[in-house]
């Protein structure tokens, strides 16, 4: 197979002492999610991380700009910090300066696009609220397209089925439109949290089945959902995916 690599932008204003702690917690476990699914699945890994007092639209764009992807590669966006849903569409905007600065996910999702890719993750750990609105209760459903050739690839390893032979985009964020996302001191993002133990579950598994991209993100937004009802909180996650898998 020809070799591939992962390329993950870890973004988070590690400044903003309004944020959890947890949130450090966060970003260290998506480093180390990436490190274990590049070497289980033979990938090389370039990281990348925005913190602090660089986290603003112009570095996020510098960053993408400058990196050198090939057409077999992964590229992975994480962004956890605050959010905000302008109404221009159901994702939010990154809120890391004022209205004008602050870059809507799709925003990122179409500067990525535009490099040379087989698939674009684009995952953001932050509120989804209106600026001026309290929180609503406001759900759309999730959408996840997969094509046949899932079924061909029956009894693979499962992290190289989703990282090695997935071509598409997966955009996702912690909450729907209008709502909330919660964190705790001990564990994060509960978004975060989700999607760690979602993949935890597919290395501890001992078989393998034929479920993809869209059976993990549906674990992911349900488990949101649990850990946010266990805080006596609503919570829920929301994805968009197109995806295609290709055959061995």
């Amino acid at each position: 197979m020809q070799a591939q690599r992962i390329h993950l932008i870890i973004v988070s204003v590690t400044d903003d002492y309004s944020l959890s702690e947890g949130f450090q917690y966060n970003l260290q476990t998506v480093a180390n999610n990436a490190e274990l699914i590049a070497s289980h699945t033979c990938m090389e890994l370039s990281l990348y991380h925005i913190t602090g007092a660089e986290v603003n639209a112009t570095n996020i764009y510098k960053r993408i700009d400058s990196l050198q992807t090939d057409y077999e590669d992964v590229l992975w966006f994480y962004y956890a910090g605050h959010g905000i849903n302008y109404a221009k569409n159901r994702w939010p905007s990154l809120l890391i300066g004022n209205q004008e600065q602050n870059p809507n996910l799709i925003d990122i999702y179409e500067s990525l696009s535009k490099k040379p890719n087989r698939l674009v993750l684009v995952f953001g750990d932050c509120c989804n609220h209106y600026l001026n609105d309290a929180p609503e209760e406001l759900h759309q459903p999730n959408i996840g397209n997969e094509n046949s050739l899932l079924e061909a690839n029956y009894g693979i390893d499962q992290l190289e089925l989703l990282f090695r032979l997935s071509k598409g985009h997966i955009i996702s964020t912690a909450s729907h439109q209008g709502n909330i996302a919660y964190t705790s001191n001990e564990a994060g993002g509960l978004f975060t949290n989700s999607f760690t133990n979602t993949f935890y579950d597919l290395w501890a598994s001992t078989s393998t089945h034929s479920g993809g991209w869209k059976s993990v993100m549906s674990e992911v937004s349900e488990l949101t959902r649990l850990s946010a009802k266990v805080m006596g909180k609503k919570q829920q996650s929301q994805f968009f995916m197109d995806i295609e898998y290709c055959k061995e």
